[in-house]
């Protein structure tokens, strides 16, 4: 049970962390 919520909550904080980088790198392009 808790592994599961283990993974689940790595790959929420794993996603957060793309959505970020994305964006500062799609704002460091256009600039």
């Amino acid at each position: 049970m808790y592994w599961q919520l283990f993974i689940l909550f790595a790959g929420a904080t794993i996603i957060m962390l793309g959505v970020l980088i994305g964006l500062k790198f799609k704002k460091w392009l256009v600039s």
